[in-house]
């Protein structure tokens, strides 16, 4: 492989990486069926697809980077139920004015 070839190899999964790390999250909320807890706060379930079986591979798909990819790649974190393992929840992260 030449010098050229790995350089575009490797900016194109970088590249890759960036894109899906700013959708992911939007993949699950898309795709998985929305609840609401008690407090009306939205909940994801990984189990069901919000339409077709094909939602619901996107959102297993998605479930899977993100826990890969770990919390520190994103703005926010995914949690999931203590009560309902396979209910999944956002909550962005805070931001400190340490400067």
């Amino acid at each position: 492989m030449s010098k050229h070839a790995l350089h575009d190899a490797c900016y194109l999964a970088v590249l890759a990486s960036d894109i899906a790390d700013a959708t992911v999250r939007s993949e699950v909320e898309l795709f998985a069926y929305e609840r609401r807890d008690e407090n009306g706060h939205p909940m994801f379930d990984t189990r069901q697809g919000a339409s077709s079986p094909a939602d619901l591979q996107r959102v297993n798909n998605a479930i899977a980077y993100i826990e890969r990819r770990g919390t520190a790649a994103f703005p926010w974190d995914m949690k999931r139920r203590i009560d309902a393992p396979t209910l999944v929840q956002f909550f962005d992260k805070e931001h400190s004015d340490e400067r």
